[in-house]
């Protein structure tokens, strides 16, 4: 009998616990605006809280912070572009007037990265000379290139079509590799540095989405399709740098052999982006009574806060939104 008490007595007490664990008080929220019809562009917009939330979150409704968009991961587009800067330094008088690096669209291309399935590819010329081409260095002297230049994507791909960029260092090898530097020659070949490597997406309505990061927005990979050295070529998160280093002359040619170094992007979906996410304004441990923040550009927002109580077991929501203008 006693050890049935007992049992009935644990029993109860783990459902009691239980049932203490998942409760989690209902949330109550409100949220308020100093001066509405006062708040200008750069001023302070100043929200006041009241409730019990333990957490909130805030969606201010600019661009990449926007409450509609929290589960987005694809958008229509209306425009599409591309834009980079290069530097091309150490330019040896065989390599004047020569374009070595050139940029490239592909919509075939495997995803092998493999010298072959890159020759097999069709790559659609995206540098040169012509409208809506971006220009690389084409040296005239012995002194350091640079060009810029954006260019729209449109014209190459359907901004709903997966593609690949990829830049090509494509250097002839030298009838005689100088041994040293200076009047005009130099021991490597040209250096290639390649920075502000931007993609510009315009959705259609009208939020811009901007891809940088080469490493982990590009993915480039590095491809050698033939390079008598295979050091200093890197990918880093600002750019891609092309260095070659000195190479030996080839036995059965008797000159310095090609350099061919590819460097790839990943699969560019122009319809992926990111879901917007919003800024933890306030956690269990903060007292938050109001919070300040500013808009720079003048127009009317959609200001979203979520407001959370919860546990490990359990949570609760509510969201507010304010419809706020700014004023130039």
């Amino acid at each position: 009998m006693k050890t049935a008490i007992t049992y009935g007595f644990c029993l109860l007490m783990a459902l009691c616990t239980a049932c203490s664990r998942n409760e989690v008080d209902d949330v109550r929220f409100e949220v308020s605006v100093d001066n509405a019809d006062q708040l200008k562009a750069g001023g302070n917009v100043t929200f006041r809280f009241s409730g019990n939330a333990d957490y909130i979150t805030f969606y201010s409704g600019t661009s990449g912070n926007n409450y509609a968009n929290r589960q987005r991961t694809e958008a229509d587009l209306q425009s599409l572009s591309m834009g980079c800067a290069l530097k091309q330094q150490y330019n040896d008088s065989a390599y004047l007037n020569k374009e070595v690096i050139g940029i490239f669209l592909s919509t075939d291309f495997s995803g092998d990265y493999t010298a072959e399935a890159l020759n097999k590819a069709t790559w659609i010329p995206l540098s040169g000379r012509e409208y809506n081409r971006l220009p690389v260095p084409c040296p005239v002297s012995a002194s350091a290139v640079e060009t810029a230049g954006e260019i729209d994507l449109a014209p190459f791909v359907s901004l709903g079509q997966p593609f690949y960029i990829a830049f090509q260092y494509n250097a002839a090898g030298r009838n005689t590799i100088p041994t040293a530097n200076g009047g005009g020659h130099y021991t490597n070949r040209p250096r290639v540095d390649i920075t502000d490597l931007t993609m510009k997406k315009v959705t259609t309505d009208g939020e811009t989405v901007e891809v940088t990061n080469a490493i982990s927005e590009w993915a480039f990979r590095i491809v050698f399709q033939q390079s008598a050295t295979r050091t200093n070529y890197q990918v880093n998160d600002t750019g891609l740098l092309f260095q070659p280093q000195k190479a030996s002359v080839d036995a059965t040619t008797g000159k310095e052999p090609d350099e061919i170094v590819w460097m790839v992007s990943g699969q560019i979906n122009p319809r992926t982006v990111e879901p917007d996410r919003g800024t933890a304004i306030k956690t269990i441990e903060a007292h938050l009574p109001s919070y300040t923040c500013s808009y720079p550009t003048a127009g009317t927002y959609n200001a979203t806060f979520i407001a959370t109580n919860a546990n490990l077991w359990n949570g609760k929501q509510e969201v507010r939104q304010l419809t706020i203008t700014i004023n130039p």
